[in-house]
Order: C-alpha cells, then sequence, then structure tokens
C-alpha cells in the first residue's frame, strides 16, 4: 500500500502545480491516523491527475469522485472507520471542489480538530505547449482562409464561413479542420483557451484570425496575402517619400 502512495504522490507531483495545506492541531501531533489520512489523501489526488493526464488536461466533475467513479486500483480507506473514502464532511472522508473549467481543483479531508487540503492546478509548462500548439492552428487557419480568397476573386471569407462545418472548412483542400488543445473540439470562434476571434476590415477587407492564449494575450494572423502584401507595399511607398 505505501509503495502505492508513493508511486501516486510522483505522478501528482510531476503533473501539476500541488500545494498541500494542513491546519494543525494537538490530534495531529499524536494521533497516527492524520498521518495516514494524509497519505490517502495523496493517493486520491494521484489518480486525480492520471484522470487530467487521459483526458486533455481536464480533471474529472464532483459528480466522478468515488470509488468506481474515476480509476484507482487501490482505494483509499478512511483510516477512522476502514471503510472506504468517501465524498463528505464526516472525519476521515473528503470533499472535491472543481473550477468551472475543470483546470483546478481542492480536495480537503477532516480529522478531529483540523482538517488538511490539497490544491491543483495544470501546470504553467502544459500551458505554455497548448498555446504553441494554438498557434501553429492559427498558422493553419490563415491558409484556410487565404485558400478560399484565391478561389473567390481575392475576397476574404465572411465570419460566417470561417468554421469547420461551413464553407472554410468545406471547401477543396482542407481535409481536416484543427481541434482545440483544451477542449478536444473543432475549433471555433470565440475568447475561450483555445479559440479563436475571426473579423474582417471594411475598409481593406483584410482578415484578422485572433487566438486566445490560456497564459493571457492574443497572436493575430492576417491575410489574404495579396492583400497584405498590397498594403505592406503601400505603407512602403508612403514612407519613403
Amino acid at each position: 500500500m505505501r509503495i502505492k502512495i508513493v508511486l501516486a504522490v510522483c505522478l501528482a507531483l510531476a503533473c501539476a502545480v500541488l500545494v498541500v495545506t494542513m491546519r494543525p492541531s494537538v490530534t495531529s501531533a499524536s494521533d497516527p491516523r492524520v498521518e495516514r489520512l494524509h497519505e490517502r489523501l495523496l493517493l486520491l489526488d494521484g489518480y486525480l491527475e492520471h484522470y487530467a493526464n487521459a483526458n486533455y488536461s481536464f480533471y474529472p466533475t464532483v459528480a466522478q469522485v468515488f470509488r468506481g467513479g474515476i480509476p484507482g486500483r487501490v482505494w483509499p480507506a478512511n483510516p477512522w472507520t476502514g471503510r472506504p473514502m468517501k465524498p463528505g464532511t464526516a472525519v476521515g472522508d473528503f470533499t472535491y471542489a472543481v473550477s468551472a473549467r475543470r483546470l483546478s481543483y481542492t480536495l480537503t479531508a477532516r480529522y478531529p480538530g483540523g482538517s488538511i487540503t490539497i490544491r491543483s492546478r495544470v501546470p504553467y509548462t502544459r500551458k505554455m505547449q497548448n498555446d504553441h500548439r494554438s498557434g501553429e492552428i492559427g498558422e493553419l487557419l490563415q491558409y484556410f482562409g487565404d485558400l478560399w480568397a484565391r478561389r473567390h476573386g481575392g475576397q476574404s471569407p465572411a465570419a460566417d464561413q470561417m468554421a469547420f462545418d461551413a464553407g472554410v472548412g468545406k471547401q477543396s483542400g482542407v481535409s481536416w479542420w484543427p481541434h482545440n488543445p483544451w477542449t478536444h473540439e473543432p475549433m471555433h470562434q470565440g475568447t475561450g483557451w483555445g479559440d479563436f476571434t475571426y473579423r474582417v476590415d471594411a475598409g481593406s477587407g483584410i482578415f484578422s484570425i485572433i487566438v486566445h492564449y490560456s497564459r493571457g494575450g492574443t497572436r493575430t494572423f492576417r491575410g489574404p496575402f495579396s492583400k497584405t502584401l498590397a498594403a505592406s507595399l503601400a505603407g512602403a511607398a508612403t514612407s519613403s517619400r
């Protein structure tokens, strides 16, 4: 049991930003069951991280976290009752709360006179990785928009055409539409992580694809190439006068 706990703790530390908080009491210094509760809460934390690794960084919902709800080879036992730990506020059991985006959570267990809390979230390195992928996807969407313009007299696609199930996504030469690295669904217009905002300038006819990053900020891709090139040449000619 202790070997499995160590493995789960290593998994949690490797996959997430982990913070453990303990509210001490006289009990915590004298009752070995408190230390066992701490170990078993870390085991449960390891199962949550394993779930996130297999589900595109998303932690399980509150309704899923119970024995049999998420994968766990050895489910931790309540040190006071000997029965499997279950959701609730009783001594030796746990409460689990997950953020609306399911990218962070809080796990708490109680003992007489105190509590232990684990807070975990998707690590910064994973955000960097997915933001990099979002940027690459934005460049691919720019190419798709340019492809459309070359076939439509140089005109940028309208906003309602820039989608996987509309004109740009269904045109010849587009056999695959990229997926949002956070949701694993077709990338679409919106302001969420990995989504994009699309607009066309009324004066120049240049389109902008603005990709939204998880770490804050955006990256913009413009097209079609014929119009951005013309605008660049016009700007250079003006500055040389």
